[in-house]
């Protein structure tokens, strides 16, 4: 990608109105106040940046008034967009090791290097709880979204992915459970399907944070859904002689958006009452979780 006067970009007025761009197509005086910056300084970067054809622009008129131009970023825009993102994203990466705290892509980084189906590839970054407040403010004042995880030893087993530390797929899915996210749980069958599982390692770590129950009632319900013995028989046997000592409490109240929208019903399936009997934890509907597999295998 050649983009000449390129230079030019290195400005952070530059990369503010880019930013702002990617956001939504703006007219001058609405990407002005929002930044803070004069009209004529908008407008300078304006043309430059449509000289370098990473910006166009199209007329519309809101209400009554006259017609504004609005600018957008063109699709070379939107990569330098993605590569400048890329940039800030390393960059905290690198000043989270240099103050020695261990980090990694966050959940939409590992579920979308993991093949999890309509994950959007989100720029987050996951560190450990004790971590938290020494990592805010890097990770934050460069846009990006800031997760914890209580799996302190998740940064020993992380996986390179386009130059990106990312969460295994075990510390993935155990951190999932660990969040009890409905809309994430949906995606661990298809993400197990398509991958090498470390079976011994999954079953360790559920059971250091007690989520063996739940662990073991998705792969169970993997096995359904594939209809195929994909989970071999004797971890399920595994998990499910640990859970003597588990108690039995997790629960997916909210519905997950499939439901909310009505693509989905929210009605118990025979599947779900069969599952759920012998891990003693609520799951996902069934309906809920083959459309989020079928949509990704």
């Amino acid at each position: 990608m050649r983009l000449d006067g390129c230079h030019m970009l290195v400005s952070g007025q530059a990369i503010k109105i880019i930013d702002s761009l990617a956001e939504k197509p703006c007219y001058v005086r609405e990407i002005s106040k929002r930044l803070g910056l004069s009209t004529r300084t908008t407008v300078k970067w304006l043309r430059k940046f449509r000289a370098m054809g990473i910006t166009e622009s199209f007329k519309h008129v809101e209400g009554k008034g006259k017609p504004q131009d609005y600018h957008h970023l063109t699709s070379l825009g939107k990569k330098l967009y993605d590569i400048l993102e890329l940039s800030k994203f390393m960059e905290a990466l690198f000043m989270l090791k240099q103050i020695e705290v261990p980090a990694s892509g966050g959940i939409g980084c590992s579920c979308s290097s993991w093949g999890a189906p309509i994950v959007l590839r989100r720029l987050d970054i996951i560190v450990r709880n004790v971590d938290k407040l020494k990592a805010e403010k890097i990770v934050e004042d460069r846009g990006f979204r800031l997760n914890t995880t209580p799996i302190n030893d998740f940064f020993e087993r992380t996986v390179i992915f386009n130059e990106i530390p990312n969460l295994s797929l075990e510390d993935t899915v155990v951190h999932i459970v660990l969040m009890g996210d409905v809309g994430l749980t949906l995606f661990i069958p298809t993400m197990i399907c398509k991958n090498k599982v470390d079976y011994n390692l999954l079953h360790s770590l559920s059971l250091k944070h007690r989520k063996v129950r739940e662990v073991g009632a998705i792969l169970e319900a993997t096995n359904i859904l594939q209809k195929d013995e994909m989970v071999p028989r004797n971890v399920i046997k595994i998990f499910q002689e640990s859970t003597e000592e588990e108690p039995t409490k997790t629960t997916h109240e909210r519905p997950h958006r499939f439901t909310l929208m009505g693509i989905v019903p929210r009605r118990r399936h025979p599947i779900n009452e069969m599952i759920e009997k012998k891990w003693g934890v609520n799951i996902p509907t069934f309906e809920e979780m083959r459309q989020a597999f079928d949509l990704g295998v």
